[in-house]
């Protein structure tokens, strides 16, 4: 996922990966929560938000910290920074887990930084 700009990029791209981490980063007065999550392949974590759209599967406990969700649509950007993250549009949940898997390092870019890493 690091490496595209999107799943059409690499039609029937779906990788399952694991959620590490949610933190609601809605403003105080938003009707609507948005989420900032960070995933992960078990190598590899990569940062991004949830899209309004699935943010109600967060809101409802079907995504939570440690799932393991198949990712079938979405989005990366560029930050102001110049820091890549990425939107995800839509997920399916696969299963819910109870601690994290691997030790997964950050996803880094080769035009910014030196590595590369093209798997989440």
């Amino acid at each position: 996922m690091f490496g595209m700009s999107g799943a059409t990029d690499k039609p029937g791209f779906q990788p399952t990966v694991q959620v590490l981490h949610l933190k609601d980063i809605s403003h105080a007065d938003a009707a609507d929560k948005r989420w900032k999550v960070v995933i992960s392949d078990g190598t590899h974590y990569f940062s991004g938000v949830v899209a309004h759209q699935l943010a109600q599967m967060v809101d409802s406990g079907g995504i939570t910290q440690h799932a393991i969700i198949k990712v079938i649509d979405f989005l990366v950007q560029h930050s102001d920074k110049g820091r890549k993250f990425f939107i995800l549009l839509k997920a399916e949940l696969v299963h819910h887990h109870n601690c994290r898997i691997g030790t997964p390092a950050m996803a880094v870019d080769d035009n910014l930084h030196g590595n590369v890493a093209n798997t989440v």
